[in-house]
Order: C-alpha cells, then sequence, then structure tokens
C-alpha cells in the first residue's frame, strides 16, 4: 500500500505577518542607532566643553557654568550626572586667550553671555565666534577690535546686548551693525562713530538704545 503523504503539521505564518515582522525588526534596529548616536553625541560636547572649561578656567577667566538639557530631566539626575551641562557665560577683564582657545569658544553652542572686557582680542579672532547663535550679551569694551571685526559679528542674529566702547568703531562698522535687527541696546562711548552715523543706524534699528558721548 502507497503512503498518502502527511501534510505539514506547522502552521504556515501569513506573508502579512512576516513583513510586520520585519518592518518592526527595522524600526527597532534604527531607533536604537539614533539613541547611540545622541548618546554618544552628548557625551562629545560635554567632554569637549570641559576642555574648553579648564583651558579658560586656565586663562583666569570667570565662567558660569548651567544647565542645557531637557526639561524632563529629574533634579537628581542632573546633580549626579551633569552630561547636559554647559557653559553659559565667559568673562575675562584686562587679560588675553591663546590663540587655540579662543578658536574653540566657538564650540560653545549653550553660552550666553561673552565678556572680554579690556582684554587683547583683536579681529581676526573674532571670526571663530560666528557660530555663537546663542550669544545674547557681547563685551568688546576697550579691546582692538575695529570694523572689520564687527563685519564678523552681524552674522549673530540672536545678540541683543553689544558694548564696543573705548574701540576703534566708525561709522562703518556701524554699517555692519545694522544687519542686526534684535539689538536692545549698543555702547558706543568714546568710539569714532559720529552723530550722523549713529542717526543712520537708529533708523535702521529703531529698537536699539545707544549709548554715545555728546
Amino acid at each position: 500500500m502507497e503512503e498518502t503523504p502527511r501534510k505539514d503539521e506547522s502552521p504556515q505564518k501569513p506573508a502579512k505577518w512576516l513583513v510586520r515582522s520585519r518592518f518592526s525588526r527595522i524600526v527597532i534596529g534604527s531607533a536604537s542607532v539614533v539613541v547611540i548616536y545622541a548618546a554618544f553625541s552628548i557625551l562629545w560636547t560635554h567632554q569637549r566643553e570641559q576642555q574648553v572649561l579648564m583651558a579658560v578656567k586656565f586663562a583666569r577667566a570667570r565662567v558660569v557654568v548651567g544647565y542645557s538639557g531637557p526639561a524632563w530631566i529629574p533634579a537628581w539626575f542632573r546633580e549626579h550626572c551633569p552630561i547636559f551641562d554647559r557653559v553659559h557665560e565667559v568673562a575675562l577683564v584686562r587679560g588675553s586667550l591663546p590663540a587655540k582657545i579662543f578658536s574653540e569658544l566657538g564650540s560653545l553652542s549653550a553660552i550666553k553671555k561673552l565678556r572680554l572686557y579690556d582684554s587683547d582680542t583683536i579681529d581676526v579672532e573674532i571670526q571663530h565666534l560666528k557660530g555663537l547663535s546663542s550669544l545674547n550679551v557681547l563685551d568688546l569694551s576697550h579691546s582692538h577690535i575695529s570694523d572689520v571685526g564687527l563685519a564678523q559679528i552681524k552674522s549673530m542674529k540672536n545678540l541683543e546686548h553689544l558694548f564696543v566702547g573705548n574701540t576703534k568703531i566708525s561709522d562703518e562698522g556701524l554699517r555692519h551693525l545694522s544687519e542686526m535687527p534684535n539689538l536692545k541696546s549698543l555702547d558706543l562711548r568714546s568710539t569714532e562713530t559720529t552723530e550722523k552715523g549713529r542717526e543712520l543706524f537708529h533708523r535702521a534699528v529703531p529698537d536699539c538704545v545707544i549709548a554715545a558721548n555728546q
């Protein structure tokens, strides 16, 4: 007698189930890659800022550090794991930063205030600050910057308070600053600007309060 071939007893998985299973694995894998990349990016940024922080402190600058991470992170985690801490303010009075360190200032993504009062800052160094999109206050009073340096500053669209008193700024520099509509205050005391130049600037940025010699 011929044996009747037995049917495969294992149930066949529907094609739709297989597609969903593969799709789920792809989604989970992609999500894992994103999470790993984000974690690596946060740690790398923190490590880099720590190096800049130590170098700036070595130059005897005052540094303020604050939390810059998501609001939902609990306070106890922030205290014990400061990977979201970022430099918020750097203040250097009557000193200078090494050229290498100055170039690293542009990597401080969360810095809001940068004060280089009575420093040896020159125009060529200002170009390293163009990427500081969060910068709100910049003090270059008594420094060696000129109109050339202001051409670099105009790219800081979020800058609101600029101090360039006792510098060689002239009306040419004011023309660069006229492209900064968010400026709220501008210190021009003891500069080479003229009343006419300041008037033209005020027309371009009417909400900015100007401090200048009479």
